[in-house]
């Protein structure tokens, strides 16, 4: 049955809300802090834990929500919820590592930078029908001769076997009207499998390698867990803002006013899943607001 869902939700972020009726028992979770006074950790270009501190203060432009979770990770997307909403003066389209002193166990790990693997980046890109390697290689081909589309690479337990997989993460593969943004707009991929069983199964699901690996990645000490991080700054989607509540008989929706989401994923020996879909709701949104009180 967990396969099976997993598959489901290749195609449509929907199937969040199958998995919610199934194995989920709880509303939204929220934080209030307003951020204000905190200090913010930004890393140097590698996203690494190489940070420079700078004091955050502001008005709270809004509000990150526990949409769903799974997989037994309720704990963790509850304490990262309360780690991004010590960042609630910066608009979600901010470029920000968002990883807060308050939350210790929150890091991001060190990523080596190698050479740019064009067969490597068509990998990454080919079954992405959004951007397409073709269009890739015309958008990027000034900055690629000028050597600022960069290719890094990473070994973590990544799938919690024991093993290190290896990662490759290419910069400047997604491209819209914000700023570029290594956080939101690279994207990363598994490129070996030490365990040849667990190597096979990704090989026929190969959707998981590119759709299911985001474009960020951090690790929890209380969970001794890498999480995959996939930030969609999309506007409109259907996903946006439905927020699951549980009933004795049934399920409905309703719409809590959310502009974009981060989207949370774990890997393991069968697959990579759904831990977290957390909302981004702008404090204007007066429904929510009263909702609130």
């Amino acid at each position: 049955m967990n396969n099976q869902l997993r598959t489901i939700s290749f195609y449509f972020h929907t199937a969040w809300t199958l998995l919610a009726v199934i194995a989920l028992q709880f509303p939204i979770v929220g934080h209030c802090d307003s951020g204000s006074g905190v200090e913010s950790i930004s890393p140097d270009s590698t996203g690494s834990n190489k940070f420079t501190a700078h004091k955050i203060s502001g008005a709270p432009r809004g509000k990150y929500f526990l949409r769903l979770s799974s997989g037994g990770n309720k704990e963790f997307c509850t304490a990262f919820t309360g780690n991004l909403n010590q960042f609630r003066h910066l608009d979600f389209n901010t470029c920000d590592s968002r990883l807060s002193p308050k939350y210790p166990q929150l890091s991001r790990p060190q990523w080596e930078e190698i050479p740019l693997d064009m067969d490597l980046a068509k990998k990454i890109l080919t079954d992405r029908p959004s951007i397409g390697f073709e269009r890739w290689l015309k958008v990027t081909e000034t900055a690629r001769a000028k050597g600022e589309i960069k290719m890094w690479r990473i070994r973590v337990d990544l799938i919690g076997d024991g093993h290190l997989e290896t990662l490759v993460r290419l910069d400047h593969a997604e491209f819209d009207e914000h700023a570029y943004c290594s956080y939101f707009d690279s994207k990363q991929m598994i490129v070996d499998i030490p365990s040849s069983k667990t190597a096979k199964w990704y090989a026929d699901a190969h959707l998981y390698n590119v759709y299911r690996l985001g474009s960020d990645m951090i690790y929890d000490t209380s969970t001794k867990r890498y999480y995959l991080l996939d930030w969609n700054r999309w506007r409109g989607s259907s996903g946006h803002g439905e927020d699951v509540i549980m009933g004795k008989e049934n399920c409905c929706i309703r719409n809590i006013g959310a502009t974009a989401s981060l989207m949370v994923y774990t890997a393991d020996s069968g697959g990579v899943g759904p831990a977290c879909w957390i909302d981004w709701v702008p404090t204007d949104y007066s429904n929510l607001l009263k909702q609130e009180k």
